[in-house]
């Protein structure tokens, strides 16, 4: 599976994983429009944790 389709298949899963929802409900709660445009508000290494940590339950994807 092509990994964009893996992303679009888990991205609600990516979405809400601990760190990631926190910081987007963070970003909301200070009015921040488009959270994961910021990489002080959503650095890529948390999307990249938050990637990682939905693979190890889903290794067939």
């Amino acid at each position: 599976m092509a990994p964009a389709q893996w992303l679009i298949d888990r991205i609600v899963d990516v979405a809400m994983q601990p760190g990631l929802a926190a910081a987007y409900a963070a970003a909301c709660a200070r009015h921040i429009d488009r959270p994961g445009l910021y990489e002080d508000v959503i650095s890529d290494k948390a999307i990249l944790e938050a990637v990682h940590s939905v693979r190890k339950n889903h290794p067939d994807r």
